[in-house]
């Protein structure tokens, strides 16, 4: 048994070093540098190819509205020439018969046609689209009067073309803005394929980069994983080790400390016969000292029980008051000179709770009392039962507890500085929290120095 325990708490020795090295570190420095600026290369990335995506998309609709522009003027100049033709027509007619049918349709048409050059002005982005434009108006302008068409039209009343019969000018007018808006419209065709094919690349890029950071999350994520595993595994290992050597050592302590317990007693019952009072005294101090190891062997296996799930409470009614009265009654007698009261309050005595688990967080208390609230302190134990809520306080008019330490005091192995020389662990205070919360009751304290201190354990009856 001895060579398992030391086994045990050697393994422990070469464990915790490494574990408190390397087993709470789940990402290194080197992965922590590389996840941020794989983040922050991503990010950028991501923001250029958005900001490219979005200038090109709107390149790409810019593009599209002057290629349907481009459409819509080379249709306006085809229905200008066709109008000309048919004006042209109609001036055939309109010479012998001014004023008649025929020179109103003309005058109708012709308005049309300046109302269309007009338009077409309007719609002409281009510079070069506007001057042909205004010299085709011109043009039409001069070539459009009875007078001085007339003699052109007999001249060539059987050939050529309508359009030549008005000015011959004015076909090679309409046949540049025709060819000018042409130019521009392969010119932007070309830019708008340019366009599709931009964003079709960016497209492509932009996935390709959006599965790789997808990539990149995922490795990042499965190695924190790894790593979180590893650290379990370690910590894991470590608690099983722990839990391992305090149960070992403890059932190795019990044994030597039952003897060392029991000779003392047969001392101080032989030194009684033989009135040494001195050889009383050590045996009594003896008897102490093991009884304050058995303690803190006690409150550690305890902890043990409780960090490993194996505390269960089982909840069952008893008669509070007896339970109090019998820890009290036990209490006196280990410390006759001590002032210990119990109280019961309300009508009922009936408990359903932990018998076992309320006794030693009652115990625990009471303990804490004698021992830090001072010799001539006045403690006190008061119990009650409603029909809503259980409530068991301890209350000491001793020495109590700074302001300074009471947030901290239920913190395992946490102790106050003005406890001095007083044996104690620090783990009393936590396991009654701990205690009390597996009977879904809470527990609270006040403390004013040597006026009042009070811890309240509370369960309510209709969650029991």
């Amino acid at each position: 048994m001895r060579t398992r325990v030391q086994n045990a708490k050697t393994a422990m020795n070469k464990a915790v070093p490494k574990l408190l090295k390397n087993g709470f570190r789940i990402l290194p420095g080197k992965f922590n540098w590389l996840f941020y600026a794989g983040c922050a290369t991503s990010v950028m990335l991501v923001l250029s190819l958005g900001i490219a995506s979005y200038i090109t998309l709107n390149n790409e609709q810019r593009t599209q509205k002057l290629v349907g522009h481009s459409y819509t003027v080379i249709r306006k100049v085809d229905s200008i020439e066709l109008l000309i033709n048919i004006i042209a027509f109609l001036r055939k007619g309109t010479i012998p018969d001014v004023g008649g049918a025929l020179s109103q349709q003309y005058n109708r048409d012709t308005s049309q046609l300046f109302r269309q050059l007009i338009t077409l002005t309007q719609l002409a982005k281009n510079n070069q689209v506007k001057q042909q434009t205004g010299k085709l108006t011109s043009q039409l302008k001069a070539g459009l009067k009875l007078q001085a068409i007339a003699p052109l039209i007999k001249a060539n009343m059987m050939s050529g073309s309508p359009l030549d019969a008005i000015n011959p000018k004015v076909k090679q007018s309409i046949d540049g803005i025709r060819e000018t808006e042409n130019a521009l419209l392969r010119k932007r065709e070309q830019g708008y394929a340019a366009s599709l094919t931009l964003q079709k690349i960016i497209g492509v890029v932009g996935t390709t980069l959006v599965l790789t950071i997808v990539a990149f999350l995922i490795y990042m994520i499965v190695k924190e994983l790894r790593n979180r595993y590893d650290a379990y595994q370690r910590e894991h290992e470590l608690s099983m080790l722990k839990s391992s050597f305090v149960t070992l050592a403890s059932h190795e302590f019990r044994t030597p400390l039952s003897a060392i317990l029991l000779s003392s007693s047969l001392i101080e019952k032989y030194a009684e016969k033989e009135s040494n009072p001195g050889i009383i005294k050590h045996a009594l101090k003896i008897k102490g000292i093991v009884n304050n190891l058995k303690t803190i062997l006690e409150d550690f296996l305890s902890l043990e029980k409780l960090d490993n799930g194996k505390v269960i409470p089982h909840f069952k009614a008893f008669d509070l008051p007896d339970l109090c009265q019998e820890i009290i009654d036990q209490l006196k007698e280990g410390n006759p000179e001590r002032e210990l009261n119990y109280e019961h309050m309300g009508e009922g005595h009936e408990a359903l709770l932990d018998e076992n688990l309320i006794r030693n967080a009652i115990i625990n208390l009471l303990t804490n009392a004698l021992k830090y609230a001072g010799h001539d302190a006045r403690i006190s134990l008061i119990s009650e039962v409603t029909n809503e809520r259980i409530r068991i306080s301890i209350k000491d008019n001793g020495v109590g507890v700074p302001q300074k330490y009471q947030d901290k005091l239920f913190t395992l192995f946490f102790r106050v500085d003005e406890s001095g020389c007083i044996p104690g662990t620090g783990l009393g205070l936590n396991i009654v929290m701990r205690y009390v919360q597996l009977m879904k009751g809470a527990i609270s304290f006040t403390s004013e120095p040597y006026h009042e201190t009070c811890f309240e354990m509370s369960f309510p009856v209709n969650e029991q």
